[in-house]
């Protein structure tokens, strides 16, 4: 088994190669302010040693203690916006109602609670508001916000809608700056409320 493990500290990014428990190479480089840029120097420096690509890598572990600091620190954190599909259901628990309440006011940036969804057993529960998504992908742009979780009872097809809105501000935004989307139904949790706090985690401002 051939891995490569790097960690993020906030001096240094360590990186090593591993080969069976065993240490065959580690390099040592400034871990940077975008985070990223360090770990791309690492991997290269790595990179560079003749036994790195002698048989191939079966895994490479990233460990960072970077978000966690962020949000402790409630420093570096971008807005984003939440959209939930799936009203009426779901009323009584809007997004960040269970955050702590400083922590909301940095990270909100736009909240929209919408008709459409399934039930458990696939049933819809109302028809999706399609002028409702489009009116909010309208209002993310409008503020400029980068990064729009959403609940996924419905198709994909769905985040096309908000790709979409962003095209029409493509030429006066940088392409970094249009949202991104992440679909919470994809992210493995026991309960409702748990999985909408993690798709809403506060993203780091880069």
């Amino acid at each position: 088994m051939r891995r490569i493990g790097i960690d993020v500290g906030g001096t240094n990014t360590d990186a090593v190669l591993l080969e069976n428990g065993r240490i065959v190479h580690a390099i040592k480089t400034p871990t940077t302010p975008d985070v990223t840029g360090g770990i791309v120097t690492a991997l290269d420096l790595l990179g560079r040693h003749p036994e790195v690509g002698r048989a191939t890598i079966d895994g490479v572990v990233i460990g960072t203690t970077h978000f966690v600091n962020a949000v402790v620190q409630r420093r570096g954190l971008a807005r984003v916006a939440a959209i939930r599909i799936g009203l009426p259901t779901g009323a009584s628990l809007p997004p960040f109602c269970d955050w702590p309440p400083d922590l909301a006011a940095l990270v909100e940036g736009a909240v929209f609670m919408l008709e459409g969804g399934h039930d458990y057993d696939g049933r819809p529960i109302m028809p999706f508001d399609e002028t409702g998504m489009r009116e909010a992908a309208r209002q993310i742009r409008d503020k400029g916000l980068r990064a729009s979780p959403r609940n996924a009872p419905m198709r994909r097809s769905r985040c096309r809608i908000i790709s979409g809105a962003s095209a029409s501000w493509s030429a006066r935004t940088p392409r970094s700056s249009t949202p991104r989307c992440l679909i919470w139904r994809t992210l493995r949790s026991p309960g409702f409320a748990t999985r909408s706090r993690r798709a809403i985690s506060p993203h780091r401002s880069t």
